[in-house]
């Protein structure tokens, strides 16, 4: 367990430093159960999330993993197989963790619907561990 000093501090997010593939363009489109882990020893942090552009466009997951005080960059972690479809209102709520290991590794954990039908009958979950 990771002790944080009992202070407040503010502060704004901004989600990108430039465009990148796959990237998200910083405030646009709609995001959903994010998970924000920090390393044993604080001096990495990471986060995972829902995302999807407009109400046209299908929810994916994205990630990143960066140092206090950068600025991270999400990355598409499954571009071409989307969490949920456009219809959905909402990305699968079932199961997203982010954690890291000791070796300093990032887990993140998401949930993909496979099958609907007016509600969902089949989701799948879904692993994957930075290098």
């Amino acid at each position: 367990m990771v002790r944080l000093p009992a202070k407040r501090v503010g502060g704004t997010v901004s989600l990108l430093r430039k465009p990148q593939p796959n990237a998200i363009p910083p405030g646009r489109g709609r995001y959903e159960y994010a998970w924000l882990a920090v390393s044993r020893d604080g001096k990495k942090l990471g986060v995972d999330v829902y995302y999807r552009r407009d109400d046209v466009s299908p929810w994916r997951v994205y990630g990143s993993f960066f140092r206090p005080g950068q600025k991270p960059v999400l990355t598409s972690l499954d571009e071409y197989n989307p969490v949920a479809p456009a219809s959905a209102t909402e990305p699968p709520g079932d199961y997203m963790n982010s954690n890291f290991n000791p070796d300093g590794t990032l887990n993140v954990i998401w949930t993909r619907r496979e099958l609907s039908a007016g509600t969902t009958i089949l989701r799948t979950i879904y692993f994957a561990r930075s290098l």
